[in-house]
């Protein structure tokens, strides 16, 4: 074993592996240390004893660990997994097993059929089952030649399809959020032609006017008569403007906290002008 972990060829597979893990986005799962049955088994004895299939115990693992307050539903939205790649593989399983077993089926309730995992997983890629690879039984399984061999044209069963990669995969994530985000900048785009419109509709409106009161009175329209707004640190009843903050200049008459008033031109009251 230790020769092996030592040679070449594991030390390739191991790099490929990671930079395969490096690729995937999101959390793969929340098993711990635990196989999918030691899962179901955890998930059961944290929920008063309730029995869940593998493959409602598989869609658990990818949602929240055993010990929390999680479900199987297979109406929950793709928020629900901890990656998109979860939430397609759980759809794409349930499609394919009500395209056999009709629309009724409660995926619920199946224990993952090996060989519909086959087709729609593309046979075992990498040695792995595409979904549930703890517990299916791979001497029982047909190999994907077989799967072949019997299928036909006329074949209600899916059809093989091929399973995408994890560099694939993250190519689509990124030409989705590249789509939002062109169709985030198209709605941006109208927004802005709608408030450029409104501003020229105003403008336009207002030189009617404009032209109106020119045309009825006879006589121009003084052009101070709607003047720029006044500045905020500059009051009209003020000629002195306001100190800036951290100033050393006091206003006129005023030192530290007092005030001193200027003294009356005709004598301070109560005593008369000399």
């Amino acid at each position: 074993m230790v020769d092996r972990w030592l040679s070449p060829e594991w030390a390739a597979q191991h790099e490929a592996a990671r930079q395969r893990r490096a690729c995937m986005q999101g959390i793969p799962h929340h098993q711990g240390n635990r196989n999918l049955s030691g899962y179901k088994k955890a998930w059961s004895a944290a929920h008063q004893g309730q029995e869940c299939s593998n493959f409602a115990a598989w869609s658990m693992s990818h949602k929240g660990k055993a010990t929390s307050d999680v479900s199987f539903n297979p109406d929950d939205p793709p928020e629900a997994y901890t990656s998109s790649t979860a939430y397609e593989k759980m759809m794409a399983y349930t499609e394919a097993s009500r395209s056999i077993h009709g629309p009724e089926y409660d995926p619920q309730t199946d224990n993952i059929d090996a060989e519909t995992v086959m087709r729609i997983g593309q046979g075992k890629k990498h040695g792995r089952f595409w979904i549930g690879d703890s517990v299916i039984d791979t001497a029982s399984t047909p190999t994907l030649s077989q799967i072949r061999a019997r299928t036909t044209s006329s074949s209600s069963l899916p059809e093989i399809r091929t399973r995408p990669s994890t560099a694939q995969h993250r190519v689509e994530v990124l030409e989705a959020n590249v789509e939002e985000a062109n169709r985030r900048a198209a709605e941006l785009a109208l927004e802005l032609a709608a408030e450029r419109a409104a501003r020229e509709a105003q403008d336009k409106r207002i030189a009617e006017i404009v032209a109106w009161m020119q045309s009825s009175t006879g006589s121009p329209v003084p052009p101070g008569l709607m003047g720029p707004p006044t500045h905020p640190n500059q009051s009209p009843l003020m000629q002195t403007p306001l100190p800036s903050a951290g100033s050393n200049n006091p206003l006129p008459g005023a030192q530290g906290d007092q005030v001193f008033p200027s003294p009356p031109s005709q004598g301070y009251q109560g005593r008369p002008a000399q």
